[in-house]
């Protein structure tokens, strides 16, 4: 009878290890249960989170399987069905993943949503990541479920416990949250923290000197502006970000060159770095040549002070080894292209003006870049003090210069758009400016505006 107890007993805890075995390796993981539903009908459930470049999401038992050769990964997962549920993703830099499961209704959804992140309770800022929700119904005509994931390059890397924030849009074009997860940030960091200098503050590099005037954070879209005084000075506020908007940043500074001669700089890159390993390029900006700067998107402001990084460039008084000429080039007819694939050499990089796309006017208010004539020069890839800009357009037979609209860039090709091509154009000259950059840097306060605490500045007007 004794021996007939052990047995059972035995069998009993075997049991139960089994149990909590199977439990671990099934579990989703802290907050799986918390979703979200949209306004047409999608459901959107929190499936996890990861850090690092190799990503995979699922239950343990998946991700146990991962790890098996490839051969026995196939058997497994005959054997299992979809009871693995294992998702993966690698990121060419340490980034951090939100796992996002969607019940997708039938039909296209043209909702645009994106994703945010911040601390508990905290203000939303950082980089936004879009979930493309709408992709399931191109193979899933009837609805379906995916698994999505929101790609973060940087986060509140000390906070506890962190919030995905999702949001979409309206048909005005205005954002709305539509609903919050909250989890445990998978790496929590200790770093040492970075302390701010007291403004004004300065910095050089090179032929130049910079002095950072004013820096404020948190900063919304839109601000009134007035003269004071002789109308000399005018004063701008910046009120705090709405729930619709993504905060910003607002810059004074001045430039000075120390070795006497008299140019004009701007802006060409500016970006936000942190103690914790953040760092966030501005990707939309405005200014940076009449001594102010705006931008976004910003880190948050937990911590004690932020990086502040900005590259600047001459505006004129180029050498002549630092330009490219093209002269003569012919357009093409209305909604044609020209391709014209000329190759030459600056300051050692190989450029190639690659083509011109001919487009209608713009009269109208509502427009795309695709609806724009364009013109496309690629070259080397650029090394981070290296910039390329296209700074003249003149009509090959003379007259007055034509003025861009626009451009958008990446790392080896430039594409400048035209609103308005005058139509008795037949060819034109274009000049490049391939230079380096000087680089400044501040350790600044986050000044972050919150309620009431608008944010005032005097400037001097310039002539």
């Amino acid at each position: 009878m004794k021996r007939r107890w052990k047995i059972l007993l035995g069998l009993s805890l075997v049991l139960g290890v089994c149990v909590v075995a199977a439990m671990w390796l099934y579990r989703e993981g802290p907050g799986w249960n918390q979703s979200i539903t949209l306004a047409d009908g999608s459901v959107l459930r929190f499936r996890g989170v990861t850090v690092g470049t190799n990503h995979v999401q699922g239950s343990g038992l998946g991700r146990l399987v991962r790890r098996l050769p490839q051969s026995l990964q196939d058997s497994v997962a005959r054997i299992a069905g979809g009871r693995l549920r294992v998702h993966s993703r690698r990121t060419m830099e340490t980034n951090l993943l939100v796992w996002v499961e969607a019940a997708v209704p039938a039909g296209r959804a043209n909702t645009r949503r994106e994703s945010m992140i911040t601390t508990a309770g905290g203000p939303v800022a950082g980089h936004g990541a879009h979930l493309a929700l709408w992709m399931p119904t191109v193979w899933m005509p009837t609805g379906g479920t995916i698994m999505v994931a929101a790609e973060f390059p940087a986060w509140p890397r000390r906070a506890r416990d962190l919030e995905l924030v999702l949001v979409e849009w309206t048909r005005t074009g205005e954002r709305q949250e539509a609903g919050r997860f909250r989890f445990p940030n998978p790496e929590v960091t200790d770093a040492p923290v970075w302390h701010a200098e007291p403004l004004p503050a300065m910095d050089s590099d090179g032929d130049i000197q910079v002095t950072l005037e004013a820096f404020v954070s948190g900063v919304g879209r839109m601000t009134s502006q007035g003269t004071r005084g002789d109308a000399a000075r005018r004063v701008r506020k910046y009120r705090e970000t709405q729930s619709d908007e993504t905060p910003g940043a607002f810059v004074a500074f001045r430039v000075n060159s120390t070795d006497g001669e008299k140019r004009s700089w701007k802006v060409a890159k500016a970006w936000l770095s942190d103690a914790t390993g953040n760092h966030l390029k501005a990707t939309r900006w405005s200014g940076g040549e009449d001594g102010t700067l705006e931008f976004h998107p910003v880190l948050w402001p937990e911590e004690e002070s932020w990086k502040l990084t900005m590259d600047l460039k001459r505006t004129g008084g180029f050498a002549a080894d630092e330009l490219l000429v093209f002269t003569n080039l012919d357009l093409p007819a209305m909604d044609e292209t020209h391709n014209f694939d000329l190759t030459n050499t600056v300051q050692g990089l190989k450029t190639v003006l690659r083509s011109f796309v001919r487009k209608p006017d713009m009269t109208n208010n509502s427009w795309s870049s695709d609806d724009l004539s364009s013109v496309q020069f690629e070259h080397d890839y650029l090394d981070e003090r290296t910039v390329v800009d296209l700074i003249s357009v003149t009509p090959a037979d003379g007259g007055e210069e034509i003025e861009t609209g626009g451009a958008v860039w990446s790392d080896n090709w430039l594409q400048s758009s035209f609103q308005t091509l005058p139509k008795d154009v037949t060819a034109l000259n274009l000049t490049y400016v391939i230079q380096k950059t000087r680089r400044v840097e501040f350790l600044v306060d986050p000044n972050w505006i919150e309620g009431t605490n608008q944010f005032e500045i005097e400037l001097e007007v310039t002539q």
